[in-house]
């Protein structure tokens, strides 16, 4: 797969094997860029684009999760989330929870029964036995919560949740080196790379990488040109704009 922004010369050819980085100089155009890619996220419009090496077009939505928050991993994808209800209504169908929620349902047409009649509305209340178990989670306003595990916990929790619900092929991080200690880096890239997909970071110019011991390419985005910078087998520290 090829990443690209329209204004970019080059592409970033995503390679799974090791950790892709979109180092960008300036501040403002940094922020600007993560903008416009939680807008396309989103589904709004934007710059990016993903294609393979005949330069058929992907869609981001469809195959990138984005976080650009690392202070606050939730489940708050509107795909996922409705995947994970879906699975959730599959799962009290069958067999397994069929019972309980027949029981539950039953207590809760009860209990509208009696509240109905104690505030004299004499409400007409039927049971319906092919109630659609979504219609329960929206009265309820029921949400998907993370246990207080670590971050790189989190991190990966969401990956597994996105590959086997949403087929999410790529993850991109904003400033992860800020968040991760080297060795959690290298968990979360083996992770990845294990299962088939890409890790992208977007990081600045000027704050160390914490890659120093991984394998890592990176386009750099500076004032007046991009170059990219693979680094393999050397060390580096930081990225230094030539």
């Amino acid at each position: 797969m090829k990443f690209k922004h329209k204004s970019w010369e080059n592409f970033l050819e995503l390679r799974k094997d090791i950790i892709n980085v979109v180092a960008i100089e300036n501040v403002s155009e940094l922020w600007r860029t993560c903008q416009e890619l939680q807008n396309q996220s989103d589904g709004g419009e934007g710059g990016f684009h993903l294609f393979d090496d005949f330069f058929k077009e992907y869609n981001i939505i469809k195959e990138m999760l984005i976080e650009l928050n690392m202070t606050n991993i939730v489940i708050n994808n509107k795909r996922l989330i409705n995947a994970l209800l879906k699975k959730c209504t599959a799962e009290i169908v069958g067999y397994k929870y069929q019972e309980i929620f027949l029981e539950l349902t039953n207590q809760f047409h009860e209990l509208c029964k009696n509240i109905s009649e104690d505030i004299g509305l004499g409400c007409r209340t039927e049971l319906n036995p092919e109630i659609d178990p979504q219609v329960i989670f929206k009265l309820f306003d029921i949400k998907f919560s993370e246990d207080q595990t670590g971050l790189l916990e989190r991190l990966i929790d969401k990956i597994n949740l996105s590959i086997d619900f949403l087929n999410i092929s790529i993850f991109i991080y904003l400033f992860p080196s800020k968040f991760l200690n080297l060795d959690e880096i290298r968990q979360l890239h083996e992770h990845c790379s294990a299962n088939a997909c890409s890790l992208i970071f977007i990081e600045d110019c000027t704050s160390p990488l914490k890659l120093s011991n991984l394998p890592y390419q990176a386009i750099v985005i500076d004032e007046d040109g991009f170059e990219l910078i693979e680094n393999i087998n050397e060390e580096f520290d930081t990225l230094q704009i030539p």
